[in-house]
């Protein structure tokens, strides 16, 4: 990162450390042309690249959607889930 990234990110909004604060469209909270997904983003649910890969989906239709002046669409967090073998 250089001095002109780190400028530019001090004044993006955060809602925790490392954390961009988004809305429910996954653009970034003050910004109009900046969207974030994965794990720099504060979505409320797991870190890890299925949850990641379902964001994108959301993000680069925004992005498409953002450009063409349609509404933007909103993303779901996925509710936790528990993953339990019994036997073989």
């Amino acid at each position: 990162i250089n001095i002109f990234q780190y400028q530019f990110l001090s004044k993006i909004k955060k809602k925790s450390i490392n954390k961009l604060k988004g809305q429910k469209n996954l653009q970034v909270e003050g910004q109009e042309k900046i969207f974030a997904c994965g794990d720099c983003a504060n979505v409320p649910e797991l870190k890890n690249g299925r949850f990641a890969g379902y964001q994108a989906r959301v993000l680069a239709r925004n992005i498409i959607n953002h450009d063409s002046k349609d509404s933007l669409r909103e993303y779901k967090p996925w509710r936790p889930f528990i993953r339990l073998t019994i036997g073989k």
